[in-house]
């Protein structure tokens, strides 16, 4: 058979290299239910309507005519097709007519488990089973019935209720002559044995819905097949022989237009590139994957959109990742869906611990960890190994099963044991990274307190010597100079002394130094000039009796400073020009100052012998701007090599400098 032919050709393609293990990122998906896509060999009841002549012939003909119209623009128009089988169901109890009226709700619950609403659906599969006995015709459903309602706890993780529902669905349609979707059946049964580490019987039964498709050359089964032994061979850590499979899975998808499949395979394909650590790989199939979802469950749509929440967060695109998983988390809580819930919270603790925010962090892993010990604590009695026992073996073998099941529930005991241990440890060791943070934080703010204590008491002791020597020894001077004009008024010939004269200038020339050093030492100048102009005069006296020459260049309004960090700004810029004079031995400097919106910075360079940054020479000077500067929660940086000159760089945040 050419499919039988095109299958083999599939499996033989060349594999690819692939890494060690990885925490099952795919598995937020888990097993994809698998319905008929369109344009597919119907997923249907094969009963003759021949065999259909219940009530008046006419009336069910229309009928039967018009739920043929229903199933064509189902997967285009679903409300439309919805409609339209609403429509059904009142002609078909109207007249009398089971298997319209089971088949239309049947149609009405596949509705609305693709709209994630599940308890309407599962309300209209139990109406749908409750009419099923009046016909044969209409118990020849029953196998659909069972198995879309198995498909919906599947969605809600109730793995045991899909399982029995599933077993039922398949005990049902081995008794018919026509396989009633139980490719299909088989396909989904497979995932819930694989959900429960029964690996090798889940690929036992893919065998028997690869066989029926080939049987019935039904691409949609053989894909689907593809995609779910694909995912059985992730959990088996096989993921050369995973890719393989998803890549032939996407392969028929395209090449039969089967756009669900498509979503399936390329999320599947994206989660395998993020574990390869191929971030950028897996974010391109995401997105392509989240560009078909056209009648695709919310719940698998949302489980997509956690992988590409994960990829970001790999990606370090950390607000996106964010708001991408903050929406899955709701729509899971929307929806009820326990383990996207769980990884939802799982990856914003990743987030928040590498974004810095330690407490969101410990609490969502919090969550997680109740969640997944909810989870795991409501599977244990779900070991579908047994489950299928219950619809295979006989009544003696029930022993057995109870004893199967104690040593499984005496294991998951231990798990949990084991994930508490793991949890407290990560909680101890969040709470310890907490702690150490505020510690910091207290220390660093003990600091700051300190250096302003020391800089306030500082600047009062330069305004107590700038006062005595405004006020006390230049006070003294100008009484000097006013004696010495007085005794030059009595002694007429002590002018033509020359030395008279050289005492009478160095005493004016004391005086006026003495006035420059106190103006320096208070700030009464800054209040009186604001802080550029007081820095340019003070630049002019440095240019005037020094051999450097100072470049002064200021952008911006400085004129708004608040006066406190005005002062202080003043005080580290006279420390960096006196190291110049004192230590650089340079000719030429320039300051550069810069204000933009809530940033100031400072630029000094000179052309100096400069020092080796190497041996930490950091004396007295430097150590009080590191210090000013830290007070003001700035930042510093200093380059310099011998004879290559030195250059300082200062920045502050002016809203935190001025609220310091």
């Amino acid at each position: 058979m050419q499919v039988a032919i095109l299958y083999k050709r599939m499996k033989s393609l060349s594999h690819i290299t692939m890494r060690a293990p990885f925490p099952l990122i795919m598995m937020v998906l888990a097993f994809a239910c698998c319905f008929p896509d369109k344009g597919l060999t119907q997923w249907r009841s094969s009963t003759p309507e021949s065999r259909v002549n219940f009530g008046n012939e006419q009336d069910t003909a229309v009928i039967m005519e018009n739920m043929r119209h229903g199933e064509e623009i189902m997967y285009e128009h679903p409300d439309s097709g919805f409609a339209i089988f609403q429509k059904t169901l009142r002609e078909s109890m109207e007249a009398g007519f089971p298997y319209g009226t089971v088949f239309s709700l049947l149609e009405i619950a596949n509705y609305y488990s693709g709209k994630g609403q599940y308890d309407q659906s599962l309300t209209a599969f139990q109406e749908a089973l409750n009419y099923c006995g009046q016909s044969q015709e209409a118990q020849s459903l029953l196998p659909m019935i069972y198995s879309g309602i198995a498909a919906v706890y599947q969605l809600q993780n109730n793995y045991e209720r899909a399982a029995h529902y599933y077993f039922r669905a398949i005990l049902f349609a081995e008794k018919l002559p026509v396989s009633s979707g139980l490719g299909y059946t088989y396909s989904n049964v497979a995932g819930i044995l694989n959900h429960f580490g029964q690996s090798e019987l889940a690929l036992s039964y893919l065998k028997k819905a690869e066989q029926i498709a080939l049987k019935e050359n039904h691409m949609s089964i053989l894909e689907n097949a593809l995609l779910n032994r694909g995912i059985i061979y992730v959990t088996q850590e096989k993921w050369e022989a995973a890719m393989v499979h998803f890549q032939n899975s996407l392969y028929l998808s395209r090449k039969y237009n089967l756009s669900r499949a498509q979503h399936f395979a390329l999320i599947n394909i994206a989660s395998l590139h993020l574990r390869n650590d191929d971030a950028d790989q897996a974010l391109i199939f995401t997105r392509e994957a989240l560009s078909i979802t056209k009648n695709v469950n919310p719940a698998y749509i949302n489980g997509a959109l956690i992988i590409l929440g994960k990829t970001l967060l790999r990606l370090k695109r950390y607000q996106e990742a964010e708001d991408t998983l903050l929406h899955t988390l709701a729509t899971a809580e929307k929806l009820n869906i326990g383990n996207q819930m769980a990884h939802s919270h799982e990856a914003l603790a990743h987030l928040y611990g590498a974004t810095g925010r330690y407490h969101q962090a410990f609490q969502a892993h919090k969550r997680y960890v109740a969640l997944k010990d909810s989870i795991e604590s409501r599977h244990i009695a779900h070991t579908v190994n047994q489950l299928e026992m219950k619809f295979r073996v006989a009544e003696k073998d029930k022993e057995l099963y109870r004893q199967e099941l104690l040593i499984y529930q005496q294991q998951r005991r231990i798990d949990r044991k084991n994930l508490l241990i793991v949890s407290t440890t990560t909680g101890t060791l969040v709470l310890m990274i907490l702690l150490a943070t505020l510690y910091r934080n207290r220390r660093h703010k003990q600091q700051i307190v300190q250096l302003k204590a020391m800089m306030k008491g500082e600047e009062k002791e330069r305004n107590r010597i700038g006062r005595e020597l405004h006020d006390g020894i230049g006070g003294m001077l100008t009484a000097i100079n006013m004696n010495l004009g007085a005794i030059q008024k009595r002694h007429q010939d002590l002018p033509q002394m020359k030395e008279f004269d050289t005492v009478v200038s160095m005493l004016q020339d004391m005086a006026a130094e003495i006035r420059k050093t106190s103006h320096n030492l208070m700030p009464d100048i800054l209040l009186r000039h604001g802080f550029p102009e007081t820095l340019r005069m003070y630049c002019d006296q440095i240019n005037s009796g020094n051999n450097v020459q100072i470049d002064l260049q200021c952008y911006g309004n400085l004129d708004n400073l608040d006066r406190s960090l005005a002062f202080s700004l003043y005080r580290i810029l006279q420390e960096l020009i006196q190291n110049i004079i004192k230590h650089a031995n340079a000719q030429y400097a320039v300051i550069q100052i810069r204000q933009y919106e809530q940033r100031l910075t400072i630029s000094v360079e000179d052309d100096g012998g400069g020092f080796d940054i190497r041996n930490k020479y950091d004396g007295a000077g430097l150590q009080n701007i590191r210090s000013r500067v830290k007070a003001l929660y700035g930042h510093i940086s200093i380059e310099s090599a011998a004879e290559r000159g030195t250059t300082v760089y200062i920045e502050f945040d002016l809203e935190k400098a001025n609220n310091n």
